[in-house]
């Protein structure tokens, strides 16, 4: 083995240190602490006989998968264990860890708890700090064939070759999906973003072999009577100073041992960001790490949701005592000994010269009978009594032990197996133990699993009643096995059936991933958007928002969840069995991979049953129905499956008419139907995520999804003035207009989805109605306030619906968020009330039939000239009627912003050279100013005051398209 020996000199403390690995040694996944305690066993000897020579010929680059021990080199001879390193394997994409509810990263108690017994108990050679504990550190790294394709890519690495072999030799898992790379990003500020060669530029001087890292750090101590231990994972942030350059491994090692948990609050963390990569850390072999602020799942998924989710771990408390105390226990212990079979034998010598009567021996307990396949020498015997022991419990709900069924002693009737599929049964059985905390009370004092339960109970039957098994019941007839006997006890226990229930348990974890992504699927598409059509670009609006919210839905996920999301959301719950639940979506790539482990195990197989027969039941129902079987009170139902019980049912939930930001209605669906019944639009959805208004358990489910991955896009320009003019919720749609017609670019303008959409949703297009005095009815307080005209005439009393850009000229007017040019905007400057008008006094809704604009354009336009001949009024008409045809061009995505001026002053010919009629159907504004438009025209020749002012209005209209033309920037950020 090649040995890589990195030096740092430390001119603190006159030391040279270096780092060495040794190894690798087997790691395997499910048996962690025995791995790493034959490791430290090998090094420990090498370490107490002095054999420094066998650890330098096995010091090695850490490029193979295995366990490597971290050894500190501090002088010629002088070495001492440092800690564990990890290097993953292919296995670790089954045998891995999912992510949730995990906390800390996965392996390190393990290893820590191996290093306890190993250093402690076999007084291995370790270096301690100054105040006499041990700081280990345990390094968790992912390869780069694994890092690549993680959601935590190492930054600035070319695409792998998709036909290019997998590492090892083996078949590619191209099954495998990387997730969105934004949820990562990298430490340093100044790369550029969404340029990948740019990006590969700046890391050009880092090896191409990068891996991702996760550093964590043990505490240790030994107070001769009581072991403690406990350990965090080392925040990226310690490492990072901002260069691209590999930080030495000497330097990084020693900061990591000597940083403490309670410094972790000055080191400068930016959670809002999500999680990141740091500074790349020098490896041994050429390569480097990036130190990842979570760890990666199996699915190469990032774990925890956010960073500071990752919490400290503890070891278990141990009780020990030093070797002198136990010497002196062991000589007590022996002397009381020899004193006992001393005073034993003589009382013994006594009792033997007594004659008694001669007793027969009591026959032995008949040991457990031979397991040739599981429990029984006929395999399908056992099948055959544990599907049926799985249907009774799944069915049977909380009388699951009335009489005996199937093989039990005395069972009058046996089920008929009609071959039908128990996959989703059994499986309802494990989650109802693992997640509902549902067990079976057999006896006042003894519970199980129902899942353990049917195991056991089937392998008692099978074998015979075996007295040792029997669980000892009183005045019921049913007679039981111990569960714990049969899978717990290290003499009773069966192996073959060990094993087997460890075969199931797996595979339904798989299930259960499964199930509820489909749920999950479902749920979201009754909530939020509509059916997505075969392409983005034939999306409506609703389905573009279904589909961008999905995505952010998916933030993690593995490619089984997204598989069985998308066909939740996209097909409902109609699949009859486990193989085909989420194979019906274009993004399965090979659906054989997917079970290659759950089609090992025969009885998960004999579980699936016959194709076709049987049940009708979806799996879903089956699963739903055979978990929640019960009408216990204290039966725990996690938020998503209690949300399926309820759309389920068609009930729903009574939470009443929920109201979130802005006094939008929150929807609350009642039942499934995944062609959207909630939130259709983007307002809709930001009005129910931002707020903290109750609207049941669906709602808190996919707020909870969201919340680390969806960003509200409204308001789109800024914070709104709850106590301000307009209304807060008309001050909304304002911002709505001015984005939708580019008049000001939204903070998230890029990510608006459902512009039409939510315009719409402001917009009104009903008759205002007004009273006998001419006073307009308030209307659409208390909910999104919306935008509308004051008045709007074809003839009197005949209501000519407006154009969308004709109600959000006047609104944004009204709300000065029209371009700031000199002078204002409108000609005398006037206040937004003034010029708008309330509908009620008081009432904060603009469009009243008291504002300027509104009196002066109902005058021109039937010719009333004697009343408002004054500039000002001709202007304020101008303002509106120029501004509306403003709004057509800049709203119009086929017309290039350079050409804004040019059209629209094509559009106000063409509206000038219009018959009266003609105006009055389109653009029923600028009817009051028709014959002043064209200066060639007789009332502009004579009523020069009027003519001035619409000039005045027209200036300045040019002047605010010319500046949105140059000033306004074309992409998301604002002004």
């Amino acid at each position: 083995m090649v040995m890589t020996e990195h030096r740092y000199a430390d001119e603190f403390l006159g030391r040279i240190v270096s780092y060495q690995l040794v190894g690798p040694y087997v790691f395997d996944i499910k048996t962690v602490v025995a791995c790493g305690r034959a490791a430290l066993a090998h090094v420990g000897e090498a370490l107490r006989t002095g054999n420094v020579a066998e650890l330098i010929d096995q010091a090695v680059t850490g490029t193979d998968p295995g366990l490597y021990v971290c050894l500190e080199h501090d002088g010629d001879d002088d070495y001492s264990i440092a800690g564990f390193w990890i290097v993953q394997s292919v296995d670790y994409l089954a045998l891995g860890p999912a992510g949730p509810p995990d906390r800390v990263p996965p392996f390190v108690q393990d290893l820590l708890d191996a290093a306890t017994e190993e250093v402690w108990w076999q007084s291995l050679k370790v270096s301690l700090a100054a105040d006499g504990s041990w700081r280990p550190v345990v390094l968790l790294e992912w390869p780069s064939y694994l890092a690549n394709r993680s959601a935590a890519a190492p930054p600035g690495v070319p695409f792998d070759d998709p036909g290019a072999e997998f590492h090892g030799g083996s078949e590619r898992e191209t099954w495998l999906e990387s997730v969105d790379g934004a949820q990562v990003a990298p430490a340093q500020s100044d790369i550029p973003s969404g340029d990948f060669e740019k990006e590969y530029d700046h890391y050009a001087g880092v090896p191409d072999a990068r891996s991702v890292i996760v550093l964590a750090r043990g505490t240790l101590t030994h107070d001769g009577r009581l072991h403690r231990g406990s350990f965090f994972m080392v925040p990226p942030e310690l490492f990072d100073d901002g260069t691209t350059s590999p930080k030495p491994l000497e330097e990084w090692m020693d900061e990591a041992r000597e940083f403490i948990a309670e410094d972790m609050e000055a080191v400068d963390r930016d959670e809002e960001q999500g999680h990141k990569l740091g500074r790349p850390l020098q490896l041994p072999g050429g390569r480097v790490g990036f130190h990842a602020s979570g760890w990666l799942t199996k699915g190469l998924g990032i774990w925890p949701a956010r960073p500071d989710d990752v919490a400290i771990g503890y070891l278990t408390d141990r009780v020990v005592q030093q070797k002198w105390i136990s010497q002196a226990r062991l000589a007590a212990a022996s002397s009381l000994l020899v004193l006992t079979t001393v005073l034993s034998f003589t009382a013994g010598v006594r009792w033997l010269s007594e004659p008694t009567p001669e007793e027969i021996a009591p026959p032995p307990a008949p040991a457990a009978q031979p397991s040739m396949s599981v429990c029984s020498a006929e395999y399908q015997e056992f099948v055959d009594e544990f599907r049926c022991q799985i249907a009774h419990l799944a069915s049977a709900g909380d009388n699951y032990d009335v009489g005996p069924v199937c093989g039990d002693k005395g069972a009058t009737s046996r089920w008929e197996d009609d071959g039908r599929d128990l996959q989703a049964e059994f499986c309802a059985l494990v989650a109802r133990g693992e997640e509902d905390k549902w067990i079976a009370g057999l006896t006042p004092s003894v519970n199980s699993s129902f899942a353990d339960f049917a195991a056991s109970q089937a392998c008692f039957n099978v074998l015979g009643h075996p007295q040792p098994y029997t669980l000892v019941r009183s005045g019921e007839a049913r007679r039981l096995g111990r569960p714990s006997s049969f899978i717990e006890d290290p003499e009773l226990g069966i192996q073959p059936l060990i094993q087997l229930r460890q075969e199931l348990l797996e595979s339904c974890e798989v299930y259960r991933e499964r199930t509820d992504s489909m749920v999950a699927g479902g749920i979201f598409a009754t909530h939020v958007g509509g059916p997505m059509a075969r392409s983005p670009e034939n999306d409506s609006g609703a389905g573009a928002l279904r589909r961008e919210i999905a995505s952010k839905a998916l933030v993690g996920a593995t490619a089984d969840t997204r598989t069985c999301f998308h066909r939740g959301m996209e097909a409902g719950f109609d699949a009859a069995r486990y193989e085909g639940m989420c194979l019906d979506t274009a993004e399965v790539v090979d659906p054989d991979r997917m079970d290659v482990k759950a089609a090992r195990s025969k009885m998960w197989v004999k579980l699936g049953g016959e194709p076709g027969v049987g049940d009708r039941r979806s799996v879903i129902r089956r699963y739903a129905d055979a978990r929640f079987n019960t009408d216990r009170n204290d039966v725990k139902v996690d938020d998503l499956w209690q949300c399926h019980l309820g759309l389920e049912s068609g009930k729903g939930f009574d939470v009443g008419r929920p109201v979130g930001s802005w006094d939008i209605a929150i929807p609350v669906p009642e039942a499934y139907d995944i062609r959207g019944k909630g939130a259709r639009t983007q307002l809709t959805l930001d009005a129910v995520t931002s707020s903290e208004s109750e609207a049941g358990i669906c709602w808190s489910v996919l707020r909870q999804r969201l919340e680390s991955s969806y960003q509200e896009v409204h308001p789109l320009l800024g914070d709104l003035e709850p106590d301000g003019w307009p209304s807060a919720e008309q001050q909304l749609c304002g911002q709505i207009c001015a984005s939708r017609f580019n008049v000001k670019l939204g903070i998230n303008h890029e990510a608006w989805i459902t512009r039409e959409e939510d315009l719409a949703q402001c917009v009104s297009g009903t008759e205002p109605r007004t009273d006998s005095a001419g006073r307009g009815e308030r209307i659409g307080a208390g909910r999104l306030d919306k935008l509308r005209l004051p008045w709007s005439y074809r003839r009197r009393d005949d209501w000519t619906p407006p154009m969308q850009s004709q109600v959000c000229a006047f609104n944004l007017v009204a709300q000065n968020l029209m371009p700031e040019i000199e002078g204002g905007y409108t000609v005398a400057a006037l206040e937004g009330k003034e010029f708008a008008g309330e509908t009620e006094k008081g009432s904060r809704i603009a469009g009243g039939m008291d504002g300027q604009a509104a009196r002066y354009v109902e005058g021109l336009s039937f010719g009333r000239l004697s009343a408002i001949k004054s500039q000002e009024a001709c202007a304020n008409v101008a303002t509106q009627c120029y501004s509306s045809l403003m709004l057509e061009i800049t709203g119009n995505e086929d017309i290039e912003r350079y050409r804004w001026r040019e059209a629209w002053t094509e559009k106000v010919e063409e509206v000038a050279k219009m018959r009266r009629s003609e105006m009055l159907d389109s653009n029923p504004w600028c009817v009051g100013i028709r014959d002043y438009m064209d200066a060639g025209r007789e009332p502009a020749q004579l009523d020069t005051t009027c003519y001035v002012g619409i000039m005045e209005a027209r200036k300045k209209t040019i002047e605010a398209i010319e500046y949105l033309q140059t000033e306004v920037v074309a992409s998301n950020g604002g002004e």
